[in-house]
């Protein structure tokens, strides 16, 4: 950390789960004023241990205090989250460091939106609302570039599989007992089949996000 010029570069092999512990030797010697020489045992983990906290939790500056804070979506190209308030019409941004610097916020299609995803190849973003069951794609500006209409009971999350340009969106719906859905549709809002999301509680999860890496 305190030697960016000439650090130690270590190389692990793949094949290592993540998370796996090698205990090393590290050999210290010196001859500016004594003779110096030191064995140290440092232990090495490769890869992040499942669930590790990278930083946080921080809390938005310049977002309301009351519950609100909804969907939160990465602009790769800005390197910025871009976060939605459920009880504003309004999408915060900030720097995607430890700091999560505001940023300043550009204007949502309409108050409460439920989730936001990022689309990379487009430059662009999803948006979902909830009562008015309305999608929309914007630009980092926040200018409305395209709109459809929903029909699901309670739109709660939204992503979309870039590889394929399918839309997630996944549906809380308004019941504990009723099962929750996840609904596929095509970038322009057309039906393309729905499956029963693999979780069951009340009211469902919120938010919804796509790992492209493994598919899931």
């Amino acid at each position: 950390r305190t030697n960016p010029a000439d650090p130690f570069v270590l190389h692990a092999d793949p094949s290592i789960v993540p998370g796996t512990e090698f205990t090393c030797s590290l050999f210290v010697s010196g001859d500016s004023a004594v003779l110096y020489s030191r064995r140290m045992e440092v232990l090495i983990t490769v890869g992040l241990q499942p669930g590790q906290i990278i930083w946080g939790p921080k809390t938005c500056d310049s977002m309301p205090t009351s519950a609100g804070l909804y969907g939160v979506a990465y602009n790769t190209n800005e390197n910025v989250i871009y976060c939605t308030n459920f009880r504003q019409s309004t999408i915060y941004k900030y720097t995607s460091d430890s700091m999560l610097t505001p940023l300043g916020r550009i204007p949502a299609p309409q108050d409460s939106c439920t989730d936001i995803d990022y689309r990379a190849y487009a430059g662009a973003f999803w948006v979902v609302c909830n009562p008015q069951k309305d999608m929309y794609r914007i630009s980092p500006s926040g200018s409305v570039l395209h709109q459809f209409s929903l029909t699901m009971a309670y739109p709660i999350g939204a992503t979309e599989d870039e590889a394929v340009h399918t839309l997630y969106l996944s549906d809380r719906r308004l019941s504990p007992s009723s099962p929750q859905m996840i609904y596929l549709d095509d970038t322009l809002g057309y039906p393309r089949g729905s499956f029963t999301h693999p979780l069951v509680g009340p009211y469902g999860t919120r938010c919804l996000a796509l790992d492209g890496r493994t598919e899931t």
